[in-house]
């Protein structure tokens, strides 16, 4: 398994916020197709002027790598304990409508996103226990983060 550190506003891996495209290909080879935003590889890449302004990994990397935070496994961490622990270096944005989907943690560049919320205190529910065995397993995957992002200052204003 290879590490892929994450560094608040900075970078996840070797692919970095300010880096120009061309750095870029060097590191991950060629899209299929240049845009602003394009995906390569497990990497989803977002440029302005030309610059790397936005970087995001899904947990599918997690296969491969341990994507770190400050030494703590973003996707193989309950959702919950890692906002917490996150909280402890930087505030996220509690105004965000999608919150318990989404974290955006503003002044690390750090952002967290799940397609639905789920909890441990939920497995009991009446609701969990009428899904079918497929589908709560889809859930249960929803304990964790689905993707992890970094991006420059500013992005999300």
């Amino acid at each position: 398994m290879k590490i892929l550190k994450v560094i608040p506003r900075q970078s996840i891996g070797r692919i970095k916020i300010g880096m120009n495209r061309e750095e870029v290909y060097s590191i991950l080879g060629m899209p299929k197709k240049q845009e602003t935003i394009e995906w390569i590889g497990d990497y989803h890449i977002e440029y302005d002027n030309d610059k790397v302004v936005f970087i995001e990994v899904p947990n599918s990397i997690a296969d491969t790598h341990f994507v770190l935070f400050n030494g703590v496994d973003l996707f193989g961490t309950e959702a919950k304990l890692l906002v917490k622990y996150i909280s402890e270096y930087g505030k996220y944005d509690e105004t965000d409508e999608e919150l318990g989907y989404s974290y955006s943690f503003k002044t690390l560049g750090i952002g967290l996103w799940r397609p639905s919320i789920f909890e441990y205190e939920m497995i009991n529910s009446e609701e969990f226990q009428e899904l079918d065995e497929e589908n709560q397993l889809d859930e249960i995957q929803n304990l964790y983060f689905e993707s992890v992002c970094v991006f420059q200052e500013n992005y999300y204003d």
